[in-house]
């Protein structure tokens, strides 16, 4: 029956064109429906098998089956619109989705270095505090300090300026 092969014309170009050439595909099936009907109602054409003619060549069985082909292809037409709409909704908020989410994990990477350099400072600090404990002598427990200071900040150059009695 090439109703069929006229509602997948419907369906296909609603899927890949859009809802105006689904439209559009549903006038243009409609034409060659009730034309085919025409044409064969007037034997202009003659069908391939001259029994069916006989059981479904009256206008009230043509105007029938367009009426009931249109509903089906309109139903196809605007449930495909609404199913493509609704994917590229989806997709939309996937795409919003993804932002956020690489945002929240610069942010969350940005925040681990920054706790990284703390953990940093911090045992440093323990370090140092260490060092004034064990060490007794001044100029060594200074020389360790700005080693310890150099080395775990990754510094250049490290300087420890101290004030003598005149101020």
């Amino acid at each position: 029956d090439g109703r069929i092969w006229l509602l997948g014309f419907t369906a296909l170009g609603t899927l890949l064109v859009g809802l105006n050439f689904g439209i559009g595909s549903i006038i243009t099936s409609l034409v060659i429906l009730f034309g085919s009907g025409f044409l064969l109602e007037e034997g202009l054409i003659s069908p391939p098998n001259a029994a069916w003619l006989a059981t479904s060549a009256t206008w009230t069985d043509w105007a029938l089956a367009g009426v009931v082909w249109t509903w089906i292809a309109a139903a196809i037409t605007v449930s495909t619109n609404v199913l493509i709409q609704g994917l590229i909704i989806t997709l939309e908020k996937e795409r919003k989705m993804s932002l956020v989410l690489n945002s929240d994990r610069e942010q969350t990477s940005r925040r681990a270095r920054e706790l990284d350099r703390r953990l940093l400072q911090i045992r440093t600090a323990a370090e140092v505090s260490r060092s004034l404990s064990a060490v007794l002598d001044p100029k060594r427990l200074l020389q360790q300090v700005v080693e310890l200071m150099k080395d775990r900040f990754d510094l250049y150059y490290v300087g420890v300026f101290l004030v003598d009695e005149s101020g």
